[in-house]
């Protein structure tokens, strides 16, 4: 994960957005375990803003079908919102 602060403006004054890039492990575990579904929850509340890039979405379709069926889980679907 990397943080990132963005700055926005918001009328005449700018204020700081801590943001954080996910890679495809984090979104693969965000999946599969309740621990960080959890934390991206609890942080998004408190304002945090998560940001994944489409290499990311990319890579954990590729490598979550293989990890679901070591696990003996089914296969789910993924789809784009």
């Amino acid at each position: 994960m990397t943080e990132f602060k963005q700055i926005r403006r918001r009328g005449k004054r700018y204020e700081s957005v801590e943001m954080i890039v996910l890679d495809a492990n984090i979104l693969i575990r965000a999946i599969l375990g309740r621990r960080v579904r959890q934390l991206l929850d609890t942080y998004s509340a408190q304002g945090l803003r998560f940001f994944a890039p489409d290499v990311a979405f990319d890579d954990a379709q590729k490598y979550l079908p293989a990890l679901l069926k070591k696990r003996g889980k089914p296969r789910r679907t993924f789809r784009d919102p």
